[in-house]
């Protein structure tokens, strides 16, 4: 299955797969709600999925998938280049993690590897996870946000208002409120437009 809201990009990789004997495309999705409906209608081997679609985090797709479909191998194809989302995206249980700048050739072997029980990282993420983990300094602040609490920086990043945000995770307004406050606390800043300069400062782009 491919979960992507592009669908050029859905076009394109259905095309690419095509070319291969071994591959055959069952589903598509172009948001959460529409992955997880093809996720309750078949049956997958590799599923591919952006973490940047309209609905819920991203990054709880991949837990569902865990969750319905325990055999079936998760690979994130994704623009985002920052190790941050990788490192949280294998964390929550991804096979793989390709980002859009890859080649044909890149993608197709990713699927081959993941499919077979192994796992794959883009040459980029890989080294610079590997520096990430030989790093002595102390972590940037935003990697001590918990996963919900990440997502919500990402999309007060993005400009999202506190009841866009509670309307688009299905929380309450007095939740992300309460989740924003915990954020500024743990990251020692006093307001969004101090989260936007950090986000600026640091390179962390919204999920």
């Amino acid at each position: 299955m491919i979960a992507d809201d592009h669908v050029l990009v859905r076009k394109g990789i259905r095309a690419l797969l095509a070319t291969q004997v071994d591959f055959q495309l069952l589903a598509e999705a172009g948001c959460y709600a529409e992955a997880v409906e093809q996720l309750h209608a078949h049956r997958l081997d590799v599923v591919m999925l952006d973490i940047s679609m309209p609905g819920r985090d991203g990054l709880q797709l991949i837990s569902y998938v865990r969750a319905v479909q325990p055999q079936a191998r998760i690979l994130v194809l994704t623009a985002h280049t920052e190790d941050e989302y990788a490192s949280r995206a294998l964390k929550a249980g991804t096979h793989g993690y390709v980002t859009k700048d890859s080649t044909p050739d890149q993608l197709v072997t990713a699927i081959r590897r993941v499919a077979a029980g192994s796992s794959f990282l883009s040459p980029r993420i890989a080294e610079s996870l590997a520096l990430r983990l030989t790093r002595n300094d102390d972590a940037p602040a935003h990697t001590r946000l918990s996963r919900r609490e990440f997502a919500i920086f990402g999309m007060l990043v993005d400009g999202q208002t506190v009841t866009r945000i509670a309307e688009e995770l299905a929380l309450s307004v007095k939740t992300v409120s309460a989740h924003k406050t915990r954020m500024l606390k743990k990251m020692n800043l006093r307001s969004q437009s101090d989260l936007v300069r950090y986000a600026i400062q640091h390179n962390v782009t919204a999920l």
